[in-house]
């Protein structure tokens, strides 16, 4: 047993340093002056339900950007509150706004989003959420960036800001890891995941697969959409290394709210056939599990102690460097001071989500759901 758990051990710092590899690869992107000319119109689409705590600041952020041939497009999924409202009233002021509402037997995000894809006017699309922030050279970057490489899909930065406690802070070290992640395997070709709230990608693609979106599941849009995109222009999803184009948001308040969010995360996996997604998840499951095994069997056998500590020593070291180099380009390194605290709790916390994930029910904007 002790073996196996050795052997796991060493794909995933084989896997981890690949990744590593593909984000130092990647250069950072700047702005090129020569292609700053608004002659490409963008639609950028946000789908909200209940969002009157935060609908208000995304609108002035992206009415006041320095990029301003675009439309903003917002679907309403049913909200109970005064989001509308404050919509209506913002767009009287601002022209480029546009709000659509979800007909009564519609319903979810991904139909919101489809529906603001439909009616969208841009070449290129770009989704974020109502609760995200952006500088005002975000859509200036994003488009400088497609003229000068031409993708069909470009992911970008989301991160945390203005963490409070030190619950948040770990929340904002572990979403890093992801981001690294994700933005390491776009750059070795083996793209696995991306985050909806900052994604751009050209409308012809959305229209070019059939249900693109994978309905069947209530999360998962931006993933679905990459997977498509993927099997047909792989070389073409490109990650955007760039802090003027990331978007920032809020980690979850509460523990209720940090775990429902994960299994939701974590119940779409049920519909991946990726081999990359479905490798990179087998290795991290296992070798966490590894880690939880070796520290409980340990109590019976002592020889597993050695084991875990292995383990988790050779996981650590790539981790550490792989976060350090990542955080540090988000100019957020002080996190890694909750390097080891987020460590020795994650193979707990991994453990159980994944298994949570796909078989209980998670509660999402006032509704429950299965998948």
């Amino acid at each position: 047993m002790q073996v196996i758990f050795y052997t796991i051990a060493a794909i995933y710092f084989i896997l981890i340093l690949l990744l590593y590899i593909g984000w130092i690869k990647n250069e950072t992107f700047f702005i090129d002056k020569n292609q700053n000319k608004n002659d490409l119109f963008v639609s950028i689409i946000i789908a909200v339900r209940n969002e009157e705590n935060s609908i208000s600041a995304i609108i002035d952020d992206i009415t006041e950007q320095t990029y301003n041939n675009f439309e903003l497009i917002i679907i309403d999924d049913h909200s109970k509150d005064s989001t509308i409202k404050i919509i209506e009233a913002l767009s009287k002021k601002n022209p480029p706004i546009k709000l659509l509402k979800l007909t009564n037997n519609v319903s979810g995000k991904k139909s919101a989003l489809a529906k603001g894809i439909e009616n969208a006017q841009g070449k290129l699309i770009i989704t974020t959420d109502a609760d995200c922030r952006m500088n005002k050279n975000w859509l200036t970057t994003i488009v400088s960036f497609y003229k000068q490489h031409l993708p069909k899909m470009i992911v970008s930065p989301v991160i945390f800001e203005d963490e409070k406690n030190i619950f948040e802070k770990m929340q904002s070290l572990e979403f890093f890891s992801l981001i690294g992640s994700g933005a390491g395997a776009i750059n070795i070709n083996h793209a696995i995941m991306c985050n909806g709230a900052n994604l751009a990608f050209e409308k012809n693609i959305f229209l070019e697969f059939n249900n693109a979106l994978n309905n069947n599941f209530s999360s998962g849009d931006d993933v679905f959409l990459l997977l498509k995109t993927k099997k047909k222009y792989n070389k073409k999803i490109l990650f955007l290394k760039s802090l003027d184009a990331t978007v920032y948001t809020k980690a979850s308040p509460s523990f209720k709210h940090f775990i429902n969010q994960r299994k939701r995360w974590t119940s779409k996996s049920r519909a991946y056939y990726d081999f990359d997604i479905l490798f990179v998840a087998i290795i991290v499951f296992l070798t966490n599990f590894s880690l939880m095994f070796s520290l409980v069997a340990s109590i019976f056998n002592f020889q597993y102690f050695y084991c875990f500590i292995i383990i988790f020593i050779v996981k650590s070291f790539i981790d550490f460097c792989f976060l350090l180099n990542i955080t540090k380009f988000f100019n957020k390194v002080k996190l890694m001071n909750l390097f080891i605290p987020l460590q020795l709790l994650y193979f707990f916390y991994i453990s159980f989500v994944s298994v949570m994930g796909n078989i209980s029910k998670f509660e999402w904007k006032e509704r429950k759901l299965k998948k």
